[in-house]
Formats: structure tokens, sequence, C-alpha cells
């Protein structure tokens, strides 16, 4: 094949996944919660590559969301390693900034 191949694919170090009820916008962090989310982990890991993501949950909307933070190890090769924990809704952005921290704050 002679033509090169286009396209996107984003390198993280840190992704942030936060149940999120239907419909998202285009770009999810335009939802209130999920912005504040991606600012908190930015303040949690400096210079750390975070994505951060909407997910659908198993279960239908409540008043607890589920946060999933996969984080890579370091090496040329670096296997993702998650923590979780269900937070109240007004509890998401804190348990998602403590989870990009390494802390432990319990499975929720």
């Amino acid at each position: 094949m002679s033509s090169d191949p286009i396209g996107s694919a984003g390198c993280y170090d840190l992704f942030v996944l936060v149940e999120t009820a239907l419909p998202w916008p285009a770009e999810v962090t335009e939802d209130p919660v999920l912005e504040a989310v991606a600012a908190a982990a930015a303040d949690a890991a400096p210079g750390r590559r975070i994505r951060v993501q909407a997910i659908v949950g198993a279960r239908p909307p409540g008043p607890s969301r589920r946060v999933v933070v996969w984080r890579a190890g370091d090496g040329a090769t670096p296997t993702f390693t998650s923590r979780e924990a269900v937070a109240a809704r007004g509890e998401v952005v804190a348990v998602a900034a403590a989870l990009v921290a390494g802390e432990d704050v319990g499975p929720g």
C-alpha cells in the first residue's frame, strides 16, 4: 500500500471515566460536572495527559455515579491499572480528583 494512514489517536497517561446519563454533548467536557472533573484531575496530576470520558452505567441513573480512573504505569509499554468508587452526585469531582491522585476512597 502506498498511502500514508491518517487519523488521530490520543496518547494519555490517565483516563477518567464518569457515569453520565444520556444524552451527552458532542464534547463531553461541555457537561458542567465533567468540565469540573477535568479541571480537578489536571490539578491532581500536573503534567499528566488526561482524558475524561462519559460512560453509560449498567444501572439506571440515580443519586450516585461510578467514577473509574485508569492509570498508565511507567516504562516503554506501560500497563494500565484501575481504581474506582461510587460517588454521590455532589462528590463526583472530589472523588475523581482523589482517585487521580492515587488516594484510597473505598468502594463507595
